[in-house]
């Protein structure tokens, strides 16, 4: 009679009134209201066309919501919600077309456009009276305070203790309730069956009557559907309710705590937002709000260097998804770094950082990481860094898809595995920024300690160099002792980029190598990755890897390489391919072939480039050539043609011709002409000409002496004859020359006999008829001179082409009028190497 005689959500709303009422619980009354709530509160269906047209009349939409500021009366007025719900709608007789959908917040009231009636089975949703009770229900609970705002101007809470306790009392009451009967229940419990339950209510008898020509499994699907429908609504409800519980709750524990402390240790902003926010923004939107009024309270306690463990337990008690077990794992672990910080005992500190280390691990990964590194970087404890981000890392990713992503060479593809890898390097970034703290710290440390020194007389300042670098390598340690390669590539990046090359190449871990070896794919030009990943095979016996590295970076096209940092990357891959680690393959034998003719090429360049520098001052092309021989490494015809050869470097053409193992005479001689007329040009007295000649020459002999084709001792006799004759220069002065550096004695004497033999007129053209001959006397009187140096085998054979030599220059002179001093030079010396035979 009740439900006959009220509006049916009326009489929901006191049914629920009954329900949760702490008077009645447990008693009879409890039991009727409850029973009478779950029976007799309708159920939801939809309104059909066939019904607004039969009738000629919309139906509004009965969705009611806890907001204060719309009168509910008993003509089962619209009401508006603020909290997130489905699309819905109501039964009713007496409401105009015009308010036929109703806008979820009244925000959107002005906004709202008249809409013709739905003519599809998609029609609005009539929910039942209980749907309509709840929220009813709550919409009158939360009315007092909610446009409420939560402080006044000297944050102080506007919502008293007992207010807040009374409320807290009766939503608790009322999730009790929701509880114990779920949304199933409530939108299905006791429900009679469907053909039956046209006699239930009468506000859906009218409806279910004008649609008695619809298909009964039809009418049956569209009640599921809106069963379905009210369920999701009521779920939204629910968590409203469970929410609004745990804000009510945190506030209840803030007021009975000194509140305007509280608020006052807020930032300015976060006090303005304070300011500004009304419960229902704190119920709805403003979740941060919880958020720093909690971290405000913990700081409070630990301010006062009180413990947390109570108040954080009745946070997490109270309100479990504003303060979440992380939330009182870094509480605690903030705690306990306070107690670390404070200790003067070296051992319960390093408990009291064990400790922590060991929760946050168990909480891991759903912690504010960043917070709880930087506070264990303020106590110097870069090991616990480390370990929980290696935990949480795998932890986020027990499965090791990261891992398995950059081991198979990061595949574009593989989105999943992307993502497991970004999660493990975000981790991973705490470590860099511990290092960076680290050295920023020694950075700062030494600019005060170079500051104090120039201010004051030189002291014996410790110096902080030393300590950094140790507790940097303690913390790369510490690092590649974790397993996962993604750890260590973070290390390797934050050492590459602070160029701490050296310490990055202690390193002997393989993962080092792989690392290197995609940094270089990925950046093929720069020299400094290429430099060090040769470095490492190096050092960890991979010769050959090594070795084919420097080659690639000895004839890279740079100008960041120089051509003597070219050569010695050849030197070094020369060595590297001789070690008895490499092996003696056939095709190791090949590749250290080409080393060595690359290398061989490259000092001939490194000679030519030498000599385009001393031109570089006064030729423009010269300084441009510089740079070209400076940015690559040429070959042989290269070196030759576009440098040697333009420029008239004839000491590199003949270095060049050796190297090629070039068997032009003619052009040899050339070559070896052009510079011996190079050097006898050059300005200067006639002693300084000679001095350079045959300073000169011994430097080529020693490096031709014995180079066969390129080293022409007879053309090369020929020509030094004729320069001293030409410069007067001292009698015999050619062959002293020629004996000091220590050129074959019997080669000599062979080819100045020829030359005897041949009785050229040049000698006469040139000034002097018997240059020829003094040589040749002089050459002879070396050997009497230093008989006893020759081997015995070979002593009779070249003193014999000694006599030879005489007896020639005596048929020279016995010719000419005038010889009677040279003859008897002869004759003299004749008569001595006659007594060496003896």
């Amino acid at each position: 009679m009740f439900f006959h005689s009220k509006n049916q959500r009326e009489a929901c709303v006191t049914a629920l009134l009954l329900a949760t009422s702490e008077r009645y619980r447990g008693g009879e009354i409890h039991l009727w209201a409850t029973q009478a709530f779950m029976l007799y509160g309708g159920e939801p269906c939809f309104q059909h066309q066939k019904f607004a047209s039969a009738n000629n009349r919309n139906v509004a939409n009965q969705t009611l919501g806890p907001s204060p500021n719309v009168s509910v009366a008993r003509d089962r007025l619209p009401m508006y919600m603020s909290t997130p719900m489905p699309n819905t709608g109501a039964a009713g007789n007496s409401f105009p077309a015009s308010q036929y959908n109703v806008p979820l917040s009244p925000i959107g009231i002005n906004q709202q456009t008249q809409q013709p009636s739905v003519n599809n089975e998609n029609s609005p949703i009539i929910f039942s009276a209980k749907h309509d009770g709840l929220y009813l229900y709550v919409g009158r609970m939360l009315r007092p305070i909610w446009q409420m705002r939560c402080v006044d101007d000297n944050f102080c809470s506007k919502l008293q203790v007992q207010d807040c306790d009374g409320l807290l009392c009766d939503l608790l009451a009322l999730r009790s309730f929701l509880e114990a009967h779920s949304v199933h229940d409530i939108s299905t419990s006791n429900r009679a069956p469907f053909e039956s339950h046209i006699d239930r209510t009468s506000g859906y008898s009218n409806i279910l009557i004008n649609n008695s020509h619809m298909p009964l499994t039809e009418q049956r699907n569209l009640s599921e559907q809106a069963q379905v429908e009210e369920k999701r609504s009521l779920s939204s409800l629910n968590l409203f309710i469970k929410h609004a519980c745990e804000v009510i709750s945190l506030w209840s524990i803030l007021t009975h705590h000194p509140f305007q402390q509280i608020c006052l240790q807020l930032s300015p902003e976060q006090k303005k937002m304070l300011k500004c926010c009304s419960f229902r923004d704190l119920f709805l939107t403003r979740s941060e709000v919880c958020a720093f009024l909690i971290i405000s309270l913990i700081n409070l306690y630990l301010k006062d260097k009180a413990g947390v463990s109570d108040v954080s337990a009745k946070l997490r008690d109270k309100c479990p998804n504003l303060y979440r077990h992380e939330d009182a794992v870094t509480s605690k672990a903030t705690e306990l770094l306070m107690t670390a910080k404070n200790s003067t005992s070296r051992s319960e500190k390093e408990q009291c950082l064990r400790t922590t280390l060991h929760i946050c691990k168990e909480a891991a990964p759903t912690l504010p990481l960043h917070s709880i590194c930087q506070q264990f970087i303020s106590a110097d404890f870069f090991e616990g860094v480390v370990e929980l981000t290696a935990v949480c890392a795998a932890k986020s990713d027990p499965e090791e898809v990261g891992i398995h992503f950059y081991n198979n060479g990061e595949p574009t593809e593989d989105r999943e595995g992307y993502t497991c890898y970004a999660t493990r390097m975000n981790y991973y970034k705490e470590v860099q920024m511990m290092l960076d703290h680290v050295y920023q710290t020694s950075c700062n440390k030494k600019t005060m300690q170079e500051q104090a020194q120039s201010h004051i007389q030189p002291k014996s300042v410790p110096s902080t160099k030393s300590s950094t670098k140790q507790t940097i390598q303690k913390i790369v340690s510490q690092t590649l002792q974790i397993k996962d390669p993604l750890i260590h590539v973070t290390l390797y990046e934050w050492l590459l980029a602070h160029e701490m090359l050296s310490e990055l190449l202690e390193v002997v871990e393989p993962s080092l190598g792989e690392f290197l070896r995609r940094s270089v794919s990925r950046n093929a030009e720069n020299v400094i990755l290429i430099d060090l990943l040769w470095k490492y095979y190096e050092k960890n016996g991979h010769h050959a890897q090594a070795a084919q590295i420097l080659d690639n970076l000895a004839m890279t096209r740079s100008e960041n390489i120089t051509l003597e940092q070219r050569i010695e990357y050849l030197v070094r891959a020369v060595m590297c391919m001789r070690n008895g680690n490499v092996g003696s393959s056939i095709t190791n034998g090949i590749f250290l072939k080409e080393l060595e003719d690359k290398l061989d090429i490259a000092r001939v360049q490194k000679g030519v480039l030498a000599d385009m520098r001393a031109l570089a001052s006064r030729n423009i092309e010269a300084a441009s050539a510089v740079k070209e021989l400076n940015f690559a490494l040429y070959d042989i015809t290269q070196l030759y043609q576009h440098f040697a050869e333009p420029f008239n470097l004839w000491e590199c053409q003949l270095s060049i011709l050796n190297c090629s193992h070039h068997n032009d005479p003619l052009l040899i001689e050339s070559v070896w002409g052009n510079i011996i007329n190079s050097i006898v040009e050059e300005p200067g007295t006639t002693h300084e000409r000679s001095v350079r000649l045959f300073t000169k020459m011994e430097l080529l002999v020693r490096e031709y002496g014995e180079s066969g084709a390129c080293f022409p001792f007879a053309f090369l006799i020929r020509e030094l004859e004729i320069k001293a004759c030409q410069l007067k220069l001292p009698e015999g002065i050619v062959p002293e020359k020629l004996v000091t550096m220590n050129l074959d004695v019997e080669l000599l004497l062979e080819y100045y006999s020829r030359m005897i033999s041949m009785n050229e007129r040049v000698w006469a053209n040139e000034g002097n008829e018997w240059h020829l001959i003094q040589s040749a006397i002089r050459v002879v009187s070396l050997l009497a001179d230093n008989a006893q140096t020759i081997w015995y085998r070979s002593k009779r054979r070249i003193i014999g082409k000694a006599q030879d030599i005489v007896a020639g220059c005596l048929n020279i002179c016995y010719q000419k009028p005038d010889t009677n001093r040279l003859q008897h030079s002869l004759k003299e010396l004749q008569s001595r190497l006659q007594r060496l035979l003896i």
